[in-house]
């Protein structure tokens, strides 16, 4: 594997772990307030770094080049909506009826079985709601970066597509438009993905390998959470949260960047695979919520490391075991369920 690719597959393993981190806390066990604002900040660049490092890749691997538009759609629709839809289909029944047991409930009529599909942030899975956004964004970013490449603009293309997409998450930050197939969070991310697509073209990840990542790393976290911490936490403005994304982003990248001079992933390396990690880090995760906060009530000191290391270790020994399944019986359903 090369080096340049480590970077980001390190980076894209660093946002899952964060969205892991995210997914840690108790749904209805105390904590300090502390700690609700260590989640907050997390969940202000969390997800702006997955969309970051997807508009990256965009452009990284060159798929307006490579691909016509029918074999890019057809490719992100099966890694992407059939996971969406078939992961979905499995869990709505036993969701329904667990639900008592979950922080959110589910209506069983027509209404919330659509709302489930159409209304991605009341999916059956919580964090699924990112799989319909993201497969819009990429097929929005191909047709553009086509158009862009035609024309010959594609530096400034972006630059401008971002700060126009940076407009409109701003004026629709208070006032979100509509939940249905992914409009709010598009206009909220999108312009991150922009930014991704921007920076790819101007070789960020190779620019910075002459810095001192860990040190900028280090600084940038910093300054972002001194920042962060004279803010008034439950009322972020649109700005400071999307400057704070911009300031951690910026800090992941050094990080990965440091990090893959230290650690070398083999191209078949169970952590290359975070698309299917961060995707069954959810259903391991809330198993071990509802025994230990639900059935067992454990304080949140224990509930935290217990959710987090399921979800981390989980997705692993659950790919180790479809991939000992799938060789054994010759079959290949589960990962194309998956995604993969």
């Amino acid at each position: 594997m090369s080096k340049y690719l480590s970077e980001i597959l390190i980076i894209q393993l660093i946002a899952t772990y964060l969205v892991i981190l995210g997914h840690s806390y108790p749904f209805i066990t105390p904590i300090p307030g502390w700690l609700q604002s260590t989640q907050i900040f997390i969940y202000c660049f969390h997800m702006p770094l997955f969309v970051f490092i997807s508009g990256y890749l965009l452009i990284y691997t060159s798929q307006a080049s490579k691909n016509n538009f029918k074999g890019f759609l057809r490719k992100r629709f099966l890694k992407l909506l059939v996971p969406y839809i078939s992961l979905s289909l499995i869990a709505i029944i036993p969701k329904f009826y667990l639900q008592q047991y979950l922080n959110d409930s589910m209506s069983a009529d027509w209404n919330g079985v659509i709302r489930a599909f159409l209304v991605p942030r009341e999916n059956i899975w919580g964090h699924f709601w990112f799989l319909p956004m993201i497969f819009l964004q990429g097929l929005a970013g191909l047709i553009v970066d086509k158009i862009f490449i035609k024309l010959n603009i594609c530096k400034a293309g972006w630059m401008i597509t971002t700060v126009i997409l940076f407009l409109l998450y701003f004026e629709s930050f208070n006032q979100p438009i509509t939940p249905w197939v992914s409009i709010s969070d598009l206009t909220k991310f999108s312009w991150f993905f922009s930014l991704g697509c921007t920076c790819a073209y101007f070789d960020l990840l190779n620019k910075i390998r002459c810095l001192r990542p860990l040190v900028g790393s280090i600084a940038l976290f910093l300054i972002s959470l001194i920042w962060f911490s004279t803010c008034d936490k439950w009322h972020l403005t649109a700005v400071t949260q999307g400057a704070l994304a911009v300031l951690m982003i910026a800090s992941m990248l050094l990080l990965g960047t440091y990090l893959s001079e230290k650690i070398n992933f083999n191209k078949d390396s169970v952590y290359t695979e975070t698309f299917i990690i961060f995707l069954l880090s959810w259903p391991c995760q809330i198993v071990i919520n509802v025994t230990a906060e639900r059935l067992l009530h454990l304080p949140y000191y224990l509930i935290m490391p217990l959710q987090f290391l399921a979800g981390i270790a989980g997705p692993i020994i659950l790919i180790k075991i479809i991939n000992y399944i799938e060789n054994k019986y010759k079959i290949h359903w589960i990962s194309f369920l998956l995604g993969k």
